[in-house]
């Protein structure tokens, strides 16, 4: 990311003007094919880029705050993850507990509605829309084999979530004329 950045701003410093000029250029360069992976330039589709969203009336730092919150039911502990700086932390946090005896049922849905509130603030909703029909994946070196793809093997969730938010912008986009 570093190196990004450099390239980008001319210094370490994040100056989010900078990188939405950046990932415009990029994007508008060729259509893309493929997104694999969610760091560098497309850190953005992460859950892990920092941007407000709400879960059950709480504001979250990040959709991986909101998500791990959602994982239980003690609203102490929903806090408790809200106040985690890093989403690393309140993805660590999210999986120290056992989670509500839902949570299999709806984790599909709750990734959903946190990444479409995410997609509804601008620049990140253009930002996916120019990804245009690109297959996004969320490649990974950790194992994720539900939500992403590691050594070739997985069934890409977030990626899939991410890419109906997409079409459904799109959608809405053409339905208001756009």
């Amino acid at each position: 990311m570093d190196d990004f950045l450099r390239a980008v701003n001319g210094s370490d410093q994040f100056d989010v003007r900078n990188v939405a000029i950046a990932v415009s250029q990029a994007l508008a360069a060729k259509p893309l094919k493929e997104i694999k992976g969610f760091f560098g330039p497309t850190r953005w589709l992460s859950n892990f880029h920092y941007v407000k969203v709400r879960w059950n009336g709480e504001e979250y730092r990040t959709t991986e705050h909101a998500y791990q919150a959602a994982k239980h039911l003690d609203p102490e502990f929903r806090a408790e993850i809200a106040r985690y700086d890093h989403p690393r932390d309140a993805m660590k946090a999210g999986r120290s507990r056992p989670t509500r005896p839902d949570w299999d049922d709806i984790k599909v849905e709750v990734m959903y509605k946190v990444n479409k509130q995410k997609f509804r603030q601008e620049p990140l909703r253009t930002w996916l829309l120019e990804t245009g029909d690109a297959y996004l994946e969320e490649t990974n070196t950790w194992g994720d084999i539900y939500w992403g793809v590691c050594n070739g093997q997985g069934q890409n969730m977030l990626g899939q979530v991410l890419m109906l938010i997409r079409d459904e912008l799109k959608m809405e986009g053409r339905a208001h004329g756009a």
